[in-house]
């Protein structure tokens, strides 16, 4: 397995002291220590258990072993994080959009965080307000209202938008729920709003979300401005993912540990549809085989499932089919190519419903993670197959070339800047094996604490 840095949190906690002798435990002359959102639930000699508080993750083993004589942990102590959460108030607040540049790039910037968090506006509100002085914003879109989102950003001012005072603003916020506030702001904006109710304050420079200047004169695109284009979307991207990790709550700085010899239920959907061609498929094959031999498979520890589809759904290995390596590398091997229509959303039905069934060899007792790599548009509907194999896996979904951004955001699985990820062309999967496989550990590890944790 590749080696993996260790979780940190996204809310810097200062580490605080604890005495870990309890009860009838020998004495230990030092202190261990653990960040505030962990309790030591109990000690014997030098080992102890642990537990969060309930609004957080418990993140690796539940005990650990201290040194009486330094102070210092043995093993890598446990660490809390804040739980993944959908319901918020979401709050961007930016200085006045200059002109139709600015407010076409915001406009980008709007739109790719707010198809990545696929609000339910039953539990999430999204707000996107100027500030005009500091008692004044007008708001530029809001979720709950009907206004068309081009509207907001393009229509007539004095139709499609209002001017409210900043308390009357906060106030309207639904107060059960935490408060995310996003400022976008040049770099010699005045200091950071500060408000007593705000779960998390993120600061963003505006430098960061506006691209080269835009221009509509009817000639050709120059080719220096599509390479510059290129690299602002790549890098709005990596922002935006990590922006709504923190927005959802469930931040990682690193990627979740991998652990030898693990046992788990690995899947993987494959696109075999009419643009992928044979020899580009046979590079997703070698991949996925790459992939499957980074784990230890036997009865016990990993099982394998392939799923390829294109109009139709192939079941290529159950789980329970073969318990050797050698025997699942040859078969994915000698996976034929057939390409012809792309029914994503009936291959995620498939895999939900028999493929992770235990009456077709799926295990119930250990956890479950799919991969998903396709290169274009579902020809069906996603969303209800999408939903119903997270309910039963993690998922992380890989997107080659003009695979639909909003389709690979409804299935991966949270941590989104983990469950989610691009590559430009079929060339670059060999290149990224160590970091896809990083990430379904990540997401696995995310899932199986989730499961735990709602218990």
């Amino acid at each position: 397995m590749p080696t993996t840095s260790t979780f940190e949190r996204f809310t810097t906690t200062e580490f605080e002291a604890i005495d870990i002798n309890r009860g009838d435990s020998n004495s230990i002359s030092k202190k261990c220590p653990v960040n505030a959102e962990t309790t030591i639930t109990s000690c014997f000699e030098n080992a102890c258990e642990f537990s969060c508080v309930n609004s957080h993750y418990l993140i690796g083993r539940s005990g650990a072993l201290c040194d009486p004589e330094t102070g210092e942990w043995l093993t890598l102590p446990p660490q809390c994080i804040l739980k993944c959460s959908d319901e918020s108030n979401i709050i961007i607040l930016t200085d006045k959009l200059a002109d139709r540049n600015e407010r076409s790039y915001i406009k980008k910037f709007t739109e790719t965080v707010l198809t990545r968090l696929l609000i339910d506006t039953e539990k999430t509100s999204f707000k996107l307000a100027e500030i005009l002085d500091g008692e004044n914003v007008h708001i530029i879109y809001d979720s709950t209202s009907d206004l068309n989102f081009d509207e907001a950003f393009f229509g007539q001012e004095s139709e499609n938008s209002e001017t409210v005072n900043l308390d009357a603003f906060f106030a309207a916020r639904e107060v059960s729920r935490p408060t995310s506030i996003i400022q976008i702001q040049n770099s010699d904006f005045p200091n950071p709003l500060s408000f007593n109710f705000v779960a998390q304050f993120i600061q963003l420079e505006k430098a960061d979300l506006i691209g080269p200047p835009i221009t509509d004169d009817g000639g050709a695109v120059p080719l220096e401005f599509v390479s510059l284009m290129s690299i602002f979307e790549d890098s709005l991207i990596k922002l935006v993912n990590e922006l709504v990790d923190r927005l959802k709550f469930c931040v990682f700085n690193s990627y979740a540990p991998c652990e030898d010899n693990v046992a788990i239920d690995l899947a993987f959907i494959i696109d075999s549809s009419s643009s992928i061609g044979e020899d580009n498929f046979n590079l997703i094959t070698s991949f996925v085989g790459d992939i499957v031999s980074n784990f230890t498979i036997s009865e016990t520890l990993t099982h394998i499932a392939v799923l390829r589809y294109n109009s139709q759904v192939s079941p290529v290995l159950w789980f329970d089919t073969f318990n050797t390596k050698s025997e699942i590398l040859a078969a994915i091997s000698a996976i034929n190519y057939s390409g012809s229509g792309t029914r994503t959303g009936k291959a995620l039905g498939y895999a939900a419903n028999y493929v992770l069934n235990p009456t077709y060899g799926a295990r119930e007792e250990v956890p479950t993670v799919t991969l998903v790599i396709t290169d274009g548009e579902s020809q069906d509907e996603i969303t209800t197959a999408a939903r119903a194999l997270k309910s039963k896996s993690a998922v992380m979904a890989i997107g080659i070339g003009d695979a639909k951004e909003t389709e690979l955001v409804q299935m991966a699985s949270s941590p989104l800047s983990f469950g989610y990820k691009r590559i430009s062309n079929f060339e670059d999967l060999s290149s990224v094996t160590s970091d896809v496989i990083s990430s379904l550990c990540t997401i696995q590890f995310m899932n199986e604490l989730k499961l735990k944790n709602q218990n």
